[in-house]
């Protein structure tokens, strides 16, 4: 079964359904009260707890929510929506400015785009236009089964926000920042997050949790992999991979054969800084098909228990 909210993905790789955030395994992070410094309280807490749960983050405990009442498509610009459950199959940002803060998305959240292939059309190459929703502080639950990701696909910042419910947490195409968040993907070829370019991950945990009952080619015999391709992936199918920074962030241990899967080629600029591991399954690795490259940087990465985690 899933994860469901409450459980804590343990440095070992297990869950436990009560456990409270700050007694999972992990630590406090200088960068983290670095970044805490401006928050008071129970913001404060939360942001310092390192690796995130489904418990540090998300919408705080205590507050109280009312019915979004609002268009599923939001077109005006710098709208807010605060406190709220929102229940929008999609909630389709077509302008620049939105905030969600202290909020439960009941669906997905479907912002930006994604590049044309044929013919193939790049849009945004250098990630600089303007960002078009940030997340505070919320929980997206997509429903099992649904053909969307909580949220997808470019120009979005996330922060101390709880992503979860279906195949993948999140697909950043372009220009997504995730900070401080729970990542949450099950099910059949599934991941934790999908990204591809101008990305920055920063003090999260991305996990895709094994599906015991993940069998993509019907055989019946279930896949050894628990449906999950891996914690993180980018692959060249959907264009050139660059200018990605992953840094320190946590990803559990699960049935996959690679954590992080960089299939094909890519366009450089990609670095994986001072994350954590879970301890692979016997004859499982990090990354796969990882490309030294001169301006590509794999450098203080580590496995739980503190040995080197090599690519």
């Amino acid at each position: 079964m899933p994860l469901m909210a409450g459980a804590v993905v343990l440095l070992g790789g297990t869950t436990t359904g009560q456990a409270q955030a700050g007694t999972d395994g992990g630590d406090r992070s200088t960068g983290t009260v670095a970044e805490a410094a401006a928050l008071s309280g129970a913001a404060a807490k939360r942001a310092r707890t390192w690796p995130p749960t489904p418990t540090s983050v998300g919408v705080p405990r205590g507050t109280s929510l009312s019915p979004y009442r609002g268009p599923c498509t939001i077109t005006r610009p710098r709208t807010v929506i605060r406190e709220k459950t929102v229940t929008c199959d999609q909630l389709h940002i077509k302008t620049t400015g939105v905030r969600i803060e202290r909020s439960l998305v009941n669906g997905s959240v479907l912002v930006g785009t994604q590049d044309d292939y044929e013919p193939t059309v790049v849009s945004d190459p250098e990630g600089d236009d303007p960002i078009r929703v940030t997340v505070v502080d919320s929980e997206i639950s997509t429903p099992s089964g649904s053909d969307f990701r909580p949220i997808s696909s470019s120009h979005y910042v996330v922060k101390r926000s709880y992503l979860h419910g279906t195949e993948s947490g999140a697909e950043c195409h372009n220009a997504c920042t995730i900070k401080r968040s729970y990542v949450h993907g099950f099910g059949e070829h599934a991941s934790g997050i999908r990204i591809l370019r101008n990305g920055t991950l920063k003090h999260n945990t991305i996990w895709c949790e094994p599906n015991p009952r993940s069998d993509e080619d019907r055989d019946g015999v279930p896949d050894p992999d628990g449906g999950c391709s891996g914690n993180l992936v980018m692959y060249e199918e959907f264009g050139t991979p660059h200018h990605n920074l992953v840094k320190h962030n946590y990803f559990p241990a699960g049935l996959f054969w690679y954590s992080l899967k960089f299939n094909g080629e890519d366009a450089g600029h990609i670095r994986i800084l001072d994350n954590r591991f879970g301890k692979p399954k016997s004859g499982a690795g990090m990354a796969d098909d990882w490309e030294a490259k001169a301006t590509n940087v794999w450098s203080g990465n580590t496995i739980v228990g503190g040995r080197t985690a090599r690519p």
